[in-house]
């Protein structure tokens, strides 16, 4: 995707804009000065993973914290209580392992316990058509939400 499209695509949803930046929900939404688009801000969990059930092959390309299109929203759902439990590992010095584990435990109890508290901190979509998808099934969510 190049600069062109990316605003071709968000123009069409009538996004606040200011500085060349685009604003919808409380998400920031501006084009990367290489080939993609960033989203920054609380994107709920849930909207997440209903962008990737839809897609599970990810083909549209729409990368959860831009890592590699395979990492699952799952694996970077966070929200106010893990960031503080991941501070309490830390001050309790445990072992990168240990600390591992018990963070991993604790984001899976988090979204089988309160998934709708969750959040994905920032997407980077590669390609125009993920870029609409996105805004569209957003644009949905937050209607209904």
């Amino acid at each position: 995707m190049n600069r062109i499209q990316f605003v071709q695509v968000v123009e069409r949803y009538r996004l606040e804009t200011i500085n060349g930046e685009f604003f919808f929900n409380n998400l920031r939404i501006f084009f990367s000065n290489t080939y993609y688009a960033v989203v920054h801000g609380k994107i709920p969990y849930l909207l997440a993973k209903q962008i990737r059930e839809n897609d599970p092959e990810n083909t549209l390309e729409i990368r959860v914290e831009g890592n590699h299109k395979s990492v699952m929203p799952e694996n970077c759902a966070t929200n106010k209580e893990l960031n503080n439990y991941a501070e309490q590992l830390t001050e309790e010095r445990k072992s990168p392992d240990e600390w591992e584990k018990l963070y991993r435990q604790k984001r899976k109890e988090l979204i089988t316990k309160c998934p709708e508290q969750l959040y994905i901190e920032c997407y980077h979509i590669d390609s125009t058509d993920g870029l609409e998808v996105f805004l569209k099934q957003a644009n949905a969510y937050f209607e209904k939400n």
